[in-house]
């Protein structure tokens, strides 16, 4: 739907409804959201009745940037290293 008041920009609301015994049972709910200006054109919340709330899918994906990032680093510093031991070698 268009949002009003600004031309070009566009809106949707969904509401699901859930019984209190549905609830109670422990079942948990997902909202699979996506969108080409997210990170990565895809947000996923999650609720249930254990947590009282929401729980943020991308705080559980981080967990896994610092192994990525500190893989990055490692590998970054060892290329620097081999190109510098062979550069000095081919030097002498």
């Amino acid at each position: 739907m268009p949002e009003p008041g600004a031309p070009g920009l566009y809106f949707t609301h969904s509401i699901l409804t859930v019984t209190e015994e549905e609830w109670n049972s422990g079942e948990t709910y997902t909202c699979v959201v996506g969108h080409e200006a997210l990170p990565h054109m895809v947000t996923e919340r999650t609720v249930d009745k254990s947590t009282e709330g929401e729980v943020n899918a991308e705080e559980e994906g981080f967990e896994n940037l610092w192994t990525t990032a500190s893989t990055f680093i490692v590998l970054f510093l060892l290329s620097l290293f081999y190109s510098t031991t062979v550069t000095l070698f081919k030097v002498k």
